[in-house]
């Protein structure tokens, strides 16, 4: 059996509560007109965190 870990939020990261419920908000209002440039942009977001092969 892994052995269990708890995560918990720090008090910085629950002061992100509410924009990050805005934006979720937002994206489930807006989603099917924007679906297309919203996935495109996850997209652009998820390649531009990888490391370089360089």
């Amino acid at each position: 059996m892994p052995p269990r870990v708890d995560y918990a939020l720090t008090p910085l990261g629950r002061s992100l509560a509410d924009a990050v419920v805005a934006l979720c908000t937002w994206g489930n209002r807006e989603r099917g007109r924007t679906g297309k440039h919203l996935r495109r942009a996850s997209y652009l977001v998820l390649t531009a965190s990888k490391p370089n092969d360089s």
